[in-house]
């Protein structure tokens, strides 16, 4: 009788975990997030190329292509500035705001979209970051 008791628990146990460690791997299959924001910028006469990539993943890590990343531009003296793209086979977003005035410019992912998926921002690994372009000091041309 402990035997058939045993056994039916291990046999329930079995069948719960099945079920609901299934479910378990498809909420992480149809979960992204921010897995990291690169950014740097590039120096042009009187401009400063901005440019930021955005890495789209999975719950557990992976990149995601044909992610539509959606961020908001804090711009010095102006009000925000809306961009979107699209990452590609690395999970990459790659995006670009030419700053004509020196300052601490920001870049916010406000969201991830493809077909399918649900952006959970709880895992973003970083959701917003920040760069600052030097002031132009007079009479040296830099």
């Amino acid at each position: 009788m402990k035997a058939k008791v045993l056994f039916s628990v291990l046999a329930l146990v079995l069948v719960l975990s099945g079920v609901f460690g299934g479910l378990a791997q498809a909420a992480s299959d149809t979960q992204i997030h921010v897995g990291g924001i690169r950014t740097g910028y590039l120096t042009a006469p009187g401009s400063y190329p901005i440019q930021v990539q955005v890495a789209a993943h999975d719950a557990v890590h992976r990149p995601v292509q044909g992610v539509t990343v959606l961020v908001e531009w804090k711009v010095p003296g102006k009000g925000p500035v809306l961009q979107k793209a699209l990452t590609d086979a690395t999970g990459w977003a790659r995006l670009e705001y030419v700053a004509t005035t020196p300052g601490v410019y920001g870049v916010c992912v406000t969201q991830l979209a493809k077909a399918g998926l649900f952006y959970n921002a709880k895992l973003n690994e970083q959701t917003c970051a920040f760069v600052s372009i030097p002031g132009v000091t007079p009479g040296t041309g830099n």
